[in-house]
C-alpha cells in the first residue's frame, strides 16, 4: 500500500502567538489564530507547523502559551518550529501538545547541531524529531550541487546530502530541506529531494516558494513524504482541498480533504 503524502500549512507566529501574516477566508480577515487553525483543519491539513518567526529572549518559551490554548480544539498533530536549543526546550513544548519538534541547523556548528539532534532523539524518541536544513545550488565544471547555507543563505562548503545523512544517523526521523537563493526562499530543490529519498529510509519534506499549487507536484513526484507551505493557503485563493485534488490528478496518494481527525470530538 502506499503510503499517503502529507501537505501542511505553516503557520508563522509572533511571540506574542499572533499570527504574523493575515489569513483571508471568504472575504474576510481572521485575526484569531485558533480560527485560523480551525479553517486549515477543515480543508484537510494533515498537520499544521506553527513556526515562531521571530523569537524573542524566552526562544522556545515564545510557543508554550500558544500550544496551551491550541492544544484542547486542534485535532490535527501540531509540529513546533522555533529556537529549540535544548532536550528540555523539546520535551516541554511536546508535553504542551506538539506532536513533533523541528530542530533547526546551524552550519556554522554543524557538529554541534549533529549533537544537539542526537542528544533530542534520545530524549523524546527520533520519530518525533524533524531535522530542518537550509540548502543551495552551486554550479561545478559539468553540473550542480547542494551545500548547506547558514541562516543568510550564505555559502559554507558543506555537502548538503552527507549533512542530512548525518543528520538521520544521529537519530532524527524526519528532514526538511528548505532552498534558499540570495538568503530568501527558492523553488523547492526537488532534484535534492530524490536523492535523499533513494538513501534514507526517513520522512523527507520539501519547503519552497509556491508561483502556482502545481509546484507542490515535482518533490512528491521526486520522492518526498511531504511538502510544507507558508504562504499558499493564506489568502483563501487556494485551498488545502483543493490542492489535494490538484495532487491526485498526478497519481499521488493522498489523505481525503476532509479527514475524519479534523472534526471536532
Amino acid at each position: 500500500m502506499t503510503a499517503a503524502k502529507r501537505v501542511a500549512p505553516v503557520l508563522e507566529l509572533l511571540p506574542t502567538g499572533e499570527p504574523l501574516r493575515v489569513h483571508r477566508r471568504g472575504g474576510m480577515d481572521i485575526l484569531y489564530l485558533e480560527t485560523a487553525l480551525r479553517y486549515l483543519a477543515q480543508e484537510g491539513a494533515d498537520e499544521i507547523w506553527l513556526r515562531l518567526a521571530h523569537p524573542d529572549e524566552r526562544g522556545a518559551a515564545g510557543l508554550f502559551d500558544t500550544l496551551k490554548a491550541v492544544r484542547p480544539t486542534t485535532f490535527v498533530p501540531l509540529v513546533a518550529w522555533g529556537s529549540i536549543r535544548t532536550a528540555a526546550d523539546a520535551r516541554l513544548v511536546l508535553g504542551l501538545g506538539a506532536d513533533r519538534v523541528v530542530l533547526e541547523t546551524d552550519a556554522d556548528e554543524f557538529d554541534a547541531v549533529v549533537g544537539h539532534v542526537r542528544q533530542v532523539s534520545a530524549s523524546v524518541g527520533g520519530d518525533r524529531v524533524t531535522a530542518q536544513v537550509n540548502v543551495r545550488r552551486v554550479a561545478m565544471r559539468k553540473s550542480f550541487a547542494w551545500e548547506l547555507t547558514d541562516r543568510e543563505g550564505a555559502a559554507t562548503g558543506i555537502d548538503a546530502q552527507a549533512a542530512i545523512l548525518e543528520l538521520v544517523a544521529a537519530g532524527a526521523d524526519e528532514v526538511l530541506i528548505i532552498p534558499l537563493f540570495e538568503g530568501a526562499l527558492a523553488q523547492h530543490a526537488a532534484d535534492l529531494v530524490e536523492r535523499i529519498s533513494e538513501k534514507v529510509s526517513v520522512q523527507v519534506v520539501s519547503m519552497g516558494t509556491e508561483k502556482d499549487p502545481h509546484d507542490l507536484a515535482a518533490p512528491l513526484l521526486l520522492g518526498a513524504d511531504g511538502v510544507v507551505t507558508a504562504g499558499l493557503f493564506t489568502d483563501g485563493t487556494v485551498t488545502i482541498g483543493q490542492v489535494k485534488t490538484m495532487l491526485r490528478d498526478y497519481g499521488l496518494a493522498v489523505r481525503p480533504a476532509a479527514p475524519p481527525y479534523a472534526a471536532r470530538r
